[in-house]
């Protein structure tokens, strides 16, 4: 095949790839990720306000991950254009300039395609392409600063070390890692033989010079989150960043390719650029495993030493192709085929191969050992992807309903601000401490690896929402649930009784709600609906206020309601002087027992100073009522726990 032709076949793989697996449930091309929402919010104050802020109401802090992708995502805000369809068109022209920047290492052969074509199959690239974040464009700059570098073109590459800087911190370990390839190969070398590119990295450092004092002036300290996480790392967080690379190595399909150099390292033939790509991608791979791993599908993470690491497989590849051995070069193509489709098998649903039944033996393959985040399942592949594109949708529309609904003064804690904190414009709090600082810390966490933060500290700051999971719960998780859960993934103390009953107390000073959130995506006038779970603060005193009218032997059920729309059951007991309790059913017929209801799947919207009528009956002339009593409930709530109510009981006695 023609090398020209096939670079070209590369490249429409690679946007054929990106717009298949990055689409919602109903086929459209889905949002960018929640975390990528974090820029958006910090762009658009700084195009508003002139800072580089979260919040404006709370300390500055540096909440946002890449300088870069502020000022791009700046861009689109100034010029008028959607941000996130933007910002997503950036990050899938960068994957796609990549993969001419991959084919330039070996331009004269056809090998030279091997890791082009293994790049744009691998699904981690195609969906960090279309994630709206900064993730594909560092691969690029950090794939461009090594061809430059091994081609000793300084000016070209002390351009793109100084973007690699200022796109990621991640890119920094990059630049270190290849100053340290400079200075060994400067021992080794006279200057006559190798032109020296030391004199080049100082503009990347004059940039970091820069950014550090920018720090200083917005944000008061020099260094970066990412810097500051350098210092703390621990056991745990080694071996969490241990086991996001075995997952990674598990669940790639290309890694089996990694065979390749490291026989020919072993054996001292990889020399040159496949042996430096070798060192920069390993070093990378260690700093993500220092900093505890990190978070998104198809680990986004390792997208940009995705392409270093190919760049060595293929110049291995290349020396088997070249091998004298007779079956060598058969052998190797063989591996290839094999990987090239486990790679793809990533980004496809699990499902049976023509008539093979391999579902089973796919979904295992996915699965994920832990989950390190609450309310995720964490699935590796598509799945993952998926569900993190779900996520993001009901993300957006919740934001969406807080903008619409919420009085702008309110306060929403949630481990989730990206989505939420853009489209709803409220004061949202980031419960892990990377967008606002958390309780007594004076510097925010880095947006790589597992954080935590003090749970009882975070109940304790008064916010008025919180949002406690993220799943359309068929039935409204009970005050033990959504403690246990927040424990287990969010609390940074050892979980043992005092603890637990400390928390309780603590989710006592709220109330569960079920809220409409419209689903993110529908073109309708007023989008379908789900019910959605929040926490409440009730010092607030939002619930809906029940009243209770008799006439004769005819009642009536009125609301009022001065707050944001809401869903509820209506519950009507009716208790004889004997004791026994009757529930009141929609038909008006009556049930023993208090389980039934009468009225379910209510929207309730602002009643401002009237009361809405939301029930009326009458008491049968067989029974002996002496009271009437009525409750409000969250939908679907079956048992008897405080979480369940949506409203003060209300009762009236009857005189008969």
């Amino acid at each position: 095949m023609n090398r020209t032709l096939a670079l070209f076949l590369t490249l429409a793989i690679l946007l054929a790839h990106m717009l298949a697996i990055h689409m919602t449930l109903a086929g459209q091309f889905a949002p960018p990720y929640d975390d990528a929402h974090v820029a958006f919010r910090v762009a658009r104050n700084l195009v508003e306000t002139q800072r580089p802020t979260w919040d404006a109401s709370t300390a500055a802090v540096e909440s946002f991950s890449s300088f870069l992708w502020v000022g791009v995502a700046a861009i689109g805000q100034r010029l008028g254009f959607t941000v996130t369809t933007f910002c997503q068109s950036v990050g899938g022209l960068s994957a796609l300039i990549t993969v001419f920047v991959l084919a330039r290492f070996s331009p004269g052969r056809l090998a030279g395609v091997i890791a082009p074509i293994l790049f744009v199959v691998a699904g981690g690239i195609a969906s960090a392409a279309a994630s709206g974040a900064a993730t594909a464009t560092l691969a690029l700059f950090i794939a461009a600063s090594f061809l430059f570098f091994e081609r000793r073109a300084g000016l070209a590459f002390a351009i793109c070390l100084c973007l690699c800087v200022v796109t990621r911190s991640e890119g920094v370990t990059f630049a270190l890692l290849l100053l340290l390839l400079e200075i060994a190969g400067t021992l080794r070398h006279s200057a006559e033989q190798r032109a020296n590119l030391l004199r080049w990295f100082i503009p990347a450092g004059v940039v970091l010079a820069l950014m550090a004092v920018s720090r200083q002036m917005h944000f008061g300290t020099y260094f970066s989150p990412y810097e500051h996480a350098w210092a703390s790392s621990n056991v745990e967080r080694l071996e969490t960043g241990a086991s996001f690379l075995l997952g990674f190595a598990r669940s790639s399909g290309w890694t089996i390719l990694l065979v390749f150099p490291l026989y020919y390292l072993v054996r001292g033939q990889l020399q040159g650029v496949g042996r430096r790509a070798l060192f920069l991608s390993l070093g990378y791979a260690a700093a993500v495993a220092i900093q505890g791993g990190g978070q998104g599908p198809m680990f986004q993470a390792m997208v940009p030493m995705t392409a270093l690491l190919l760049i060595a497989i293929q110049q291995a590849m290349t020396l088997a192709l070249d091998s004298s051995r007779r079956l060598w070069p058969q052998v190797t193509w063989v591996l290839f085929l094999f990987a090239l489709a486990t790679t793809a098998l990533a980004s496809k649903y699990p499902g049976n191969l023509g008539p093979f039944p391999t579902e089973t033996l796919h979904r295992r393959w996915l699965q994920s050992g832990t989950s390190s985040r609450v309310s995720y399942v964490e699935p590796l592949g598509r799945l993952g992807l998926v569900e993190e594109i779900e996520v993001t949708e009901r993300l957006r529309g919740l934001g969406a309903f807080m903008n619409a609904q919420f009085d702008p003064r309110d306060t929403v804690l949630t481990p989730w601000p990206g989505a939420i904190g853009y489209l709803s414009r409220l004061h949202v709090f980031d419960a892990l401490g990377r967008t606002t600082l958390l309780p007594g810390e004076t510097v925010p966490r880095p947006w790589t690896g597992t954080q935590r933060s003090d749970l009882l500290a975070l109940l304790a700051t008064d916010v008025d929402y919180i949002v406690p999971g993220i799943n359309w719960y068929e039935a409204p998780p009970s005050l033990r649930e959504i403690a246990d859960n927040w424990q287990r993934f969010i609390d940074n103390q050892p979980i043992d009784t005092q603890r637990t009953a400390a928390v309780h107390e603590a989710l006592r000073a709220f109330e569960l709600i079920t809220v409409p959130v419209p689903i993110y995506g529908s073109a309708a006038a007023r989008p379908p609906t789900r019910p959605f779970h929040l926490l409440r603060r009730r010092a607030l005193q939002l619930w809906p206020k029940l009243a209770i009218e008799l006439d004769g032997s005819r009642y009536r059920v009125n609301v009022f309601h001065r707050s944001h729309e809401q869903m509820v059951d209506l519950r009507v007991i009716l208790r004889e002087r004997n004791g026994q309790l009757w529930s009141v059913l929609p038909t008006g017929a009556l049930r023993s027992g208090a389980s039934g209801l009468m009225r379910t799947s209510i929207l309730l919207f602002h009643t401002d100073v009237r009361a809405i009528e939301l029930a009326a009956g009458d008491l049968p002339d067989d029974l002996d009522v002496v009271e009437i009593r009525v409750v409000l409930r969250n939908p679907l709530a079956r048992a008897e726990h405080p979480f369940a109510m949506a409203s003060e009981t209300v009762s009236l006695e009857v005189a008969r």
